[in-house]
């Protein structure tokens, strides 16, 4: 009886195996054979499973854009509600690289998506503008929630924007830690909410 290969789970062990060789090693030692030994599988299986060792990079990329759309829909189970200021805080802390597996995505994305990373297609493209789409929106729902005059808005909207890029470059880095991290974005927030106060008043 021919043996059932179920490739569903072997496309998302690839995923889970190029995700950990990013984060760890960089883009550059993503090759088949050290995806089939993370895998402990002949670089044979591999070669089977996918069309071309070139699409390897693009497959961890999908990964991590996965798990973070699935950890911001469970962000709003017993949270705070969205459009407060409390939920805009919990909603970026999300995006940031505060745990272990948070960090090594975040390792492993930004390996995969420097300049010169394998995995510059379209589907790579537009993963990093979805990402960026994303914060963007969060850091708006943030600044609107602190009721914020129109021009100071934009401007605090694109301060916050780089502060949540700064930070997670800080924390895959290991310049900062992730309580650190967690820290200057709710200083930041507060000392906005507080500036915001003193203006309506």
């Amino acid at each position: 009886m021919p043996k059932l290969i179920d490739y569903g789970v072997r496309f998302e062990l690839i995923r889970e195996a190029v995700l950990a060789i990013a984060a760890r090693e960089g883009v550059q030692a993503i090759t088949l054979a050290r995806v089939a030994e993370q895998m402990q599988v002949s670089a044979d299986t591999v070669r089977r499973t996918i069309r071309s060792p070139s699409v390897l990079p693009g497959l961890g990329l999908e990964l991590v854009a996965r798990r973070r759309r699935v950890r911001r829909l469970m962000r709003g189970r017993g949270g705070h509600p969205a459009g407060t200021v409390e939920g805009g805080v919990e909603a970026l802390l999300v995006e940031l690289p505060l745990d272990d597996e948070r960090l090594e995505e975040a390792r492993a994305w930004c390996s995969l998506t420097a300049s010169h990373a394998g995995a510059a297609t379209d589907r790579a493209v537009e993963l990093v503008r979805e990402h960026d789409h994303l914060t963007r929106a969060l850091v708006q729902e943030l600044v609107g929630a602190l009721a914020l005059s129109g021009e100071v808005r934009d401007v605090e909207a694109a301060r916050l924007h780089a502060l949540v890029e700064g930070l997670t470059t800080r924390c895959v880095t290991g310049w900062l830690s992730s309580d650190e991290g967690r820290r200057v974005l709710e200083h930041h927030v507060h000392d906005l909410a507080s500036r915001a106060v003193e203006h309506v008043a």
